[in-house]
């Protein structure tokens, strides 16, 4: 813990997260895994919206909004897999940040 405060006090290294042991972290993992599960189980991990008609069908309109949502989570999954394979010790705020930043409406 000392070695964390001194490299943070150097400007090198900034804790995220405070845990006393790696079974805390992946308790908190764990758990944190467990939500974005049962978020996308209930259908609120994407925001959209919950019904469609196509071709006067609201089952055709049910069937594609779920494919979309199915498309975005895969997409940001990968997103997530990309940013963390190339986080290094001077990037990893950026990556962070994008992230968390919600990409912007089209206009169409």
């Amino acid at each position: 813990m000392l070695l964390h405060k001194l490299e943070a006090e150097l400007g090198v290294y900034a804790p995220h997260f405070d845990f006393g042991t790696s079974k805390a972290y992946q308790a908190k993992i764990l758990a944190v895994r467990s939500r974005q599960a049962a978020l996308v189980k209930g259908k609120q991990a994407v925001v959209g919206a919950k019904q469609w008609l196509v071709e006067g069908s609201a089952a055709k309109g049910a069937t594609i909004i779920d494919r979309q949502i199915r498309l975005t989570l895969r997409a940001f999954n990968n997103e997530c897999e990309a940013a963390i394979a190339n986080a290094c010790w001077n990037n990893v705020n950026a990556m962070e940040k994008r992230s968390e930043t919600r990409p912007a409406r089209s206009t169409r």
